[in-house]
């Protein structure tokens, strides 16, 4: 995200405001990842195709269209593995950001 910060040339210090849920939601594979011939090392990973969802506390003054944005940059250059066997080695596209508002009357979650 700060890399999106600096290309957007915006949003600097909100970026580092996000607070990330650490549980993504999503069943990882197992693959096997080869280091030589004769060693590997089991991972988990998402592979190609599939949809897995994030939640984020955002910053009060960070919209949903400019978080959106962000996430557009990370996703096509950096991605979210520092693993690259391949150029476009997790990568991702960002298909739909939700805003949740939680109401404090009925403790319940509603989609906007």
């Amino acid at each position: 995200m700060n890399y999106s910060a600096r290309v957007l040339n915006k949003h600097y210090k909100l970026v580092k405001d996000i607070d990330w849920d650490p549980v993504i939601d999503g069943t990882p594979s197992e693959y096997q990842r080869f280091y030589k011939p004769e060693v590997f090392q089991l991972h988990e990973a998402f592979f190609p195709g599939d949809i897995i969802g994030v939640n984020a506390v955002l910053p009060s003054k960070l919209t949903v269209k400019d978080f959106w944005q962000l996430l557009d940059v990370a996703g096509r250059y950096r991605g979210i593995s520092p693993y690259r066997p391949e150029p476009k080695y997790g990568t991702f596209n960002v298909r739909d950001v939700r805003k949740r508002v939680r109401t404090h009357k009925k403790e319940e979650l509603t989609m906007e």
